[in-house]
């Protein structure tokens, strides 16, 4: 059996959603002990104990890249991006490695499966961002410029030019073997990136905060890595097409036939901090959020830290 570690980050406003994670991990009977890491990016004392005592490894993060250059200093919360090349560093001892962002939750252990065989099978497993139910597919000019305008950030033209026209890769869920080569040419491309960057006075915060992904989509696609790509539910982006749900609301599937469940939810964009309306299989309104549930049906099963933390995350 493949030895494999679930890892996610959070700070404090995103230690709420952290625990949503963990907690629809645990749910799971094959998921019941499975080992779980949580790189801490600033998380409050009471919440870093609570993670622990749930049976959570808890690493506080170190800065893996020098800004000493910068202007302004980055704020910790970027740590969550740019520890994620080095997972096999902050918990060693794993086969595989199973990133999945704070703001996603586990609906259903096929995606976790998928993730790790495919890691295993190719070294690195990703989820690109298309599936048929994307509004950004037909015809949307602007996502194109979107990645045009991004990509130029930290690319020449010609690199530019031939990202922008392949998939964008989600780096929010990923899984990779710990011997995999895309650790090191991501590490590279992200040390090549911030030195570049570190170079302007005054640099948009949001240029910062997209070099990570940028980097591993070059990786993987300049660099002709080995990389398994998964399908869409297994990392569904709820800002690019919300689910559908079951007649009670408390089930979330693709959006078009045929209705499969989801694997991995991820509250993309705004859909994390907002009630939305989803529609069953006789187009009937449910209101709800798209956070974990918890077990009970469409009831809401909150899990509680030992602080309130505020809706609004600080990260976007």
């Amino acid at each position: 059996m493949t030895r494999f570690i679930i890892t996610s980050a959070a700070d404090a406003n995103y230690g709420e959603l952290a625990a949503q994670l963990i907690a629809s991990i645990r749910a799971m009977p094959a998921g019941e002990r499975i080992p779980i890491g949580l790189i801490d990016v600033g998380l409050e004392p009471q919440q870093r104990d609570w993670f622990r005592q749930s049976g959570v490894e808890v690493i506080e993060a170190g800065w893996d890249y020098d800004f000493s250059a910068y202007a302004v200093a980055p704020k910790r919360h970027l740590q969550a991006l740019t520890t994620r090349p080095h997972l096999p560093r902050y918990f060693p001892g794993y086969e595989v490695y199973l990133y999945i962002d704070a703001d996603a939750w586990l609906q259903d252990w096929a995606a976790i499966e998928l993730y790790v065989s495919a890691a295993v099978e190719r070294g690195f497993a990703i989820t690109p961002e298309v599936d048929r139910s994307y509004r950004m597919i037909y015809g949307n000019m602007s996502e194109n410029d979107l990645k045009l305008t991004t990509y130029r950030q930290y690319f020449d033209e010609e690199s530019t030019r031939r990202l922008a026209a392949l998939p964008q890769l989600n780096g929010g869920v990923f899984a990779a073997r710990a011997s995999a080569p895309h650790w090191k040419t991501w590490h590279d491309l992200m040390v090549h990136i911030y030195a570049a960057l570190g170079r302007y006075q005054a640099l948009d915060p949001q240029t910062l905060f997209y070099a990570e992904q940028a980097c591993l989509n070059a990786a993987v696609w300049h660099m002709q890595e080995p990389t398994a790509f998964l399908p869409a539910w297994c990392n569904w982006l709820c800002h690019r097409a919300l689910p559908r749900c079951s007649h009670d609301g408390s089930i979330l599937f693709e959006p078009n036939p045929p209705y499969r469940r989801l694997g991995i939810v991820h509250m993309t964009g705004g859909s994390k901090n907002n009630r939305l309306e989803l529609r069953d299989a006789e187009n009937r309104c449910h209101m709800r959020w798209l956070r974990y549930l918890g077990t009970e049906g469409a009831a809401p099963r909150p899990v509680v830290l030992p602080m309130r933390l505020a809706n609004e995350p600080r990260r976007p």
